[in-house]
């Protein structure tokens, strides 16, 4: 980029705007992420093979889900705020789901 500038004349600048809208949208990213994974592998672990699950990967993942979905719930405000609360709602609801598939599926 600075090349382009060098060539045109240019000095190189600082665009803080840029890199605080970058900061400001870090969390609505992280929503958007959280909720496309769910929402892409709940039906391969509700729908598809239980035999072909790895729990070691879907544990992580729940993990991460739960952890990603709370911090959103708990920055975000007014409509992302209330699709993370959602989100946080379904993702722990189906978490408890998969607890008892695992204490029946250990037993």
């Amino acid at each position: 980029m600075y090349l382009v500038l060098q060539i045109f004349g240019q000095l190189p600048q600082e665009h803080p705007t840029i890199e605080q809208l970058g900061k400001d949208f870090e969390n609505h990213v992280m929503l958007w992420h959280t909720a496309a994974d769910f929402f892409r592998i709940r039906p391969q672990w509700t729908e598809g093979s239980f035999v072909l699950i790895d729990p070691e990967l879907m544990s992580a993942n729940m993990d991460k889900w739960v952890r990603a979905s709370a911090k959103c719930a708990k920055l975000l405000v007014q409509s992302p705020k209330i699709a993370a609360e959602e989100l946080k709602r379904q993702i722990v609801e189906f978490n408890v789901t998969l607890l008892i598939l695992h204490i029946g599926y250990s037993s």
